[in-house]
């Protein structure tokens, strides 16, 4: 048989297998149409281009003659360029050319013309009082919209999600305000097609080319969008979508940040297949999501995870690098669009889903870092060389010295036979995000103070604090006040406000009943609150045993890493907060592994050994 029958089941393939004979027999004597073949051609239909009209011409030719060795001949040319049609070029008359509005390109419609994308969707769909609305019906009309960039659909799903909700039969009525929200998306249907989505996304004289993806999720759905930012030579800045993906949320109930983790691993394939498929380097890529959780994820460890949220961080850290996931504020998400639906008539207008957030027009949109062969423990040599000096034992001199305080408490200590309950004041520094912690017996303005005093006999002392509204803080506050206001009382009123202004302390307190205003600090509170409880338990302590592990919790906690480990397997240098506090890292005597050694064979130091052994652990794994 010398030809393939239409409609039989081998025939995709024989279509196919001979095309690729073709690049194997005679692709080395055209490479520009061997390309094209191998990765832009579906069936027998050719999708390609070039970047100027000079390459467009020669691909043209390789295209012809590799095809005219089959005794093939292609037909139907449509361009953009009006050039690359002249019946001048074709003077054996072997092409067919026309210049249509219109051309069906793999579903989509492109107009040639305006070099624009456009879709042909049918609306014939009764609407009337008296027509009956089904799902089947719905699924039907649905059916005919065939979007494969996704440039529509924030408004195509989400209405066949509510039919599977309300577990509705194929030949059942929809509920009255289902059934309006369809008769308005099918309105939609009759103007859609009228869009004209533009094809090239780029600048002329382009200088960098950025991919940046959006990814959200919602009770509803989950998606991820990819933009194309476009730096050209003269400063001018574009952004357009270039294509997006959803995926509905499951019907059993999952949360909301494994909803937002499994759309962030969408967001990283359709990345990579998008970089694959446009065959251009891009100048850096960048993820963005609104989830926070989903961050901190990414940036852990993923064999300490949970099975769901372990197997997905380990695809995401499989496929990108950690420093390209940024945060974004869900009000500038255009894939928040995705994962919460809009209504037809409005995806038109919105330019958050067309062109992106609005500060990707800005010059100052920081990227990641390009990929340099410098070793971590050079760089941050570089930067401890920028730093002022670090004399041992002592903090850097430079750095702007506020302070965020807390109280953890209580903790009880066994003195002879009297139990007492001991605190923890717990000293942040903003900028280095080193701890100190100070045991105090009570709340009292004395106790705190006392407290304030050792912190800056040890550490210095700090310009600003920043607190909750205890009245421990407060009176603290007022006593250090009325100090500095008896030490210059013969001073003017001027001069004693000066004095106080750069001998004394700045004290902000938050509102009250207001914890969220140091989320950040109150989650290194919860941090070392819960596993320190967890680790005491109801072992009692004198006051020195319970000093000692206090302290070298205090150590564990300025070990911990200030940026990303790294890359280097054989670099163990990682800077910690420690290296702003005595210059390098801190350093413990060797022990002995104790944690699984029975109490009762424990000396009370070896006691206190085990206890801090056990903190590193569990804190170390769960931060």
């Amino acid at each position: 048989m010398n030809r393939v029958v239409y409609g039989i089941t081998c025939a995709p393939y024989l279509a196919q297998r001979v095309l690729k004979q073709f690049v194997m027999d005679d692709g080395h004597n055209y490479p520009l149409a061997t390309s094209a073949v191998s990765s832009d051609m579906y069936m027998d239909d050719l999708l390609t281009g070039a970047a100027d009209i000079y390459s467009a011409k020669q691909l043209k030719e390789q295209l012809r003659a590799l095809f005219r060795g089959g005794d093939m001949q292609l037909h139907k040319w449509s361009s953009n360029c009006k050039e690359l049609l002249s019946n001048s070029e074709v003077p054996d008359g072997d092409v067919s050319l026309t210049i249509p509005d219109e051309t069906k390109a793999l579903g989509l419609l492109w107009r040639s013309q305006k070099d624009s994308l456009a879709f042909s969707v049918s609306a014939n769909v009764d609407t009337c009082e008296s027509c009956k609305i089904t799902k089947r019906s719905v699924l039907s009309t649905t059916a005919r919209i065939f979007d494969p960039l996704g440039l529509i659909s924030p408004v195509a799903k989400l209405v066949i999600q509510e039919l599977w909700r309300l577990k509705l039969d194929w030949n059942d009525s929809l509920p009255m305000q289902l059934e309006s929200q369809w008769k308005r998306f099918v309105t939609f249907l009759s103007t859609i097609n009228t869009r004209n989505i533009p094809r090239y996304i780029f600048l002329d004289y382009a200088l960098k080319l950025e991919l940046n993806g959006f990814a959200d999720a919602s009770e509803k759905a989950y998606g991820a969008a990819i933009y194309v930012r476009c730096l050209s030579n003269s400063g001018e800045i574009s952004t357009n979508l270039l294509c997006s993906k959803s995926r509905f949320s499951p019907l059993k109930s999952v949360t909301i940040p494994r909803l937002q983790l499994c759309a962030a691993v969408l967001l990283v394939k359709l990345a990579q297949k998008t970089i694959i498929s446009m065959k251009i380097s891009f100048y850096s890529t960048v993820l963005w999501t609104n989830s926070n959780i989903v961050l901190v994820w990414i940036q852990k460890d993923f064999s300490v995870l949970k099975p769901f949220v372990r197997n997905r961080v380990n695809a995401i850290q499989n496929l990108t690098e950690i420093s390209a996931w940024k945060h974004v504020l869900f009000k500038e998400n255009p894939a928040d669009v995705i994962s919460r639906g809009i209504d037809p008539e409005k995806i038109e207008d919105c330019n958050l889903w067309w062109f992106g957030p609005s500060f990707l027009q800005d010059h100052s949109v920081v990227s990641p870092c390009v990929y340099s062969d410098i070793k971590d423990n050079e760089l941050y040599q570089r930067e401890f060389k920028e730093i002022s000096s670090v004399s041992c034992g002592a903090r850097t001199r430079s750095v702007t010295y506020n302070q965020q305080l807390f109280f953890i408490y209580p903790t009880s200590t066994s003195h002879r036979v009297v139990d007492l309950k001991n605190r923890i004041n717990i000293f942040i520094c903003f900028v280095v995000k080193s701890v100190h912690l100070e045991i105090v017996n009570s709340c009292s303005t004395d106790a705190f103070i006392g407290a304030l005093k050792r912190f800056i006999a040890l550490r210095g002392k700090p310009s600003v604090i920043y607190s909750d509204n205890g009245t421990n803080f407060v009176g603290a506050n007022n006593e250090l006040r009325k100090i500095l206001k008896d030490l210059f009382n013969k001073e003017s009123t001027e001069k004693i406000e000066d004095s106080i202004a750069s001998e004394g302390i700045v004290w902000h307190f938050n509102p009250p009943a207001t914890p969220h205003f140091g989320g950040l600090w109150e989650a290194g509170v919860k941090s070392l609150k819960s596993h320190l409880k967890r680790v005491v338990g109801n072992t009692v302590l004198t006051h020195e045993e319970f000093s000692t592990l206090v302290t070298q919790v205090e150590a564990v906690l300025n070990s911990r890493p200030l940026c990303n480990l790294p890359s280097d397997p054989n670099d163990d240098f990682v800077l910690t907060p420690a290296h702003f506090l005595v210059g390098s890292s801190l350093t413990a005597l060797p022990d002995p592994d104790l944690t699984e050694v029975p109490i009762n064979r424990l000396n009370r130091w070896q006691l206190v050994q085990r206890l801090s052994q056990i903190f590193w652990k569990k804190w170390s794994s769960d931060y």
